[in-house]
């Protein structure tokens, strides 16, 4: 598996894609994109052995527990709530953390869906 293959992102506010693979592939041609986390599989296992992914899986009733779990789809709702859990958690002042926030707000505002694509 490629070290930084990982991401957690949303599209541009003035991208409109509908299908899931090329939603992925976007994200993928776009990587440094305000709008996309680039995370590395050890990444992934430290923040979950600290149980950061445990206050995600909480609120959206999705569990994942490490790389190749799946991928995420999340909602407004969700969004928010999740954004709320990690500004108020010990990894607020984490980067990536600080990243993903960003990730949640951007699309809170351009009303667009989350991926995580681990």
């Amino acid at each position: 598996m490629n070290e930084h293959n990982l991401l957690i992102f949303c599209l541009k506010d003035n991208v409109s894609i509908s299908e899931y693979t090329e939603m992925i592939d976007w994200a993928y041609k776009n990587i440094q994109s305000e709008t996309v986390v680039e995370i590395t599989e050890n990444q992934i296992i430290e923040y979950q052995n600290r149980g950061l992914w445990r206050l995600v899986s909480e609120i959206t009733d999705n569990w994942l527990f490490g790389p190749s779990e799946g991928d995420w789809l999340i909602d407004k709702e969700s969004i928010l709530a999740v954004k709320e859990k990690l500004q108020n958690s010990v990894f607020s002042t984490e980067s990536l953390v600080k990243n993903i926030i960003h990730v949640l707000e951007y699309a809170v505002k351009n009303e667009k869906t989350v991926i995580f694509h681990f």
